[in-house]
């Protein structure tokens, strides 16, 4: 039996949640909003915690957030529940800290399961940090998890409230000596036929889950590259350095991993190197604004992806890169073609 916060300012969702999860044999406390729920939660110690999002006073994401920043609680397993179904709300809750999103209204088996999964994988790592850590490590990883927790979300959550565009208006160029790029073709030898609607289901997806991928991992700009994806990572504070290309580098790799496994399914080129753009308008007949990329970068980039593809391999990147990014950078096997070379990136062990 484990003990379950429920913050909901719904009397009737708070009542419905509260009697499912106690039928299921868990010790269950109960808040009417955020501020009632922390203070509860401080004192009692929650195995996990079910929170609504829109509550007056202080919002789920704001709860999420205070949790993750207590010693004591960052750690506790939170599953938001919202009537919002848009993707941008649940990226922001996962982006938060949360560990699951359920939409309102939810079935009693579906609260319930959420719950068992998650409470079996809290347990799962509790038993597994207690087998092999000695109790100083085990504090000196809390305390890593933790910096790094408020670090990463505080990063995100200034992304999230910049658009990729600030700085860069309409009818006017920008041009970055140094930068870090990756270019993802999304749909590699497969031509979707936009006339059909399954196809068409099917691309969406695969596109929007490479956007979803690297959006995680903020970039400057993250831009349309013919039926693929440019995201372009610029430092405007000073040089780019090891921490940058990591950052790059994981992007990469996490959008190779939501592709396709099968060969020619799409691939990925990583590259360092100058790049231009210009952001364009037609505001007399009402078009949407473009970016248009040129540059040696871009152009290097796209001759990477080719080699990648043309050797079958998932995620490559110019030695350039590799040099930046220092051992960190795990790479397998090296091909080259004429003046051209690309590593293939097998892992990046570093942190930004």
């Amino acid at each position: 039996m484990a003990r379950i916060l429920v913050i909901e300012d719904d009397r009737v969702q708070r009542f419905a949640a509260v009697r499912a999860l106690q039928t299921a044999g868990h010790d269950v406390l109960e808040a009417a909003d955020g501020a009632e729920g922390l203070a509860i939660a401080r004192v009692q110690q929650p195995d996990l915690i079910v929170c609504d999002v829109r509550m007056p006073g202080m919002t789920g994401y704001e709860v999420v957030r205070d949790l993750r920043r207590d010693a004591h609680l960052y750690t506790v397993p939170v599953i938001l529940l919202s009537m919002m179904t848009e993707r941008e709300n649940v990226r922001l809750g996962m982006a938060a800290g949360a560990d699951d999103y359920l939409t309102k209204p939810f079935r009693f088996e579906e609260l319930c399961e959420a719950v068992s999964v998650l409470l079996r994988k809290r347990k799962a790592y509790q038993d597994q940090a207690a087998s092999v850590m000695g109790p100083k490590f085990e504090a000196a990883l809390r305390e890593q998890r933790r910096e790094l927790a408020d670090q990463f979300e505080d990063r995100l959550l200034r992304e999230l409230d910049r658009r990729w565009s600030r700085g860069l208006g309409a009818g006017t160029g920008r041009g970055h000596a140094e930068a870090l790029l990756v270019l993802v073709d999304v749909f590699g030898a497969w031509q979707p036929d936009f006339g059909d609607p399954e196809a068409c289901e099917r691309a969406y997806q695969r596109y929007q889950g490479a956007r979803d991928a690297l959006n995680l991992f903020a970039p400057t700009y993250l831009l349309p590259a013919g039926l693929g994806l440019l995201a372009v990572f610029v430092e405007e504070a000073g040089p780019l350095a090891a921490g940058h290309a990591h950052r790059a580098l994981r992007a990469g790799l996490a959008v190779a991993g939501r592709l396709p496994a099968e060969p020619g399914s799409g691939a990925v080129a990583m590259h360092l190197g100058p790049i231009s753009l210009l952001r364009v308008a037609d505001a007399l007949h009402g078009e949407a604004e473009v970016t248009l990329v040129s540059g040696e970068g871009p152009q290097q980039a796209h001759a990477l992806l080719s080699l990648g593809m043309g050797r079958d391999l998932r995620a490559v990147c110019s030695p350039a890169l590799a040099a930046l990014a220092g051992p960190a950078l795990k790479a397998g096997q090296s091909v080259a073609e004429e003046a051209l070379q690309a590593l293939e990136v097998v892992a990046v062990e570093g942190r930004e």
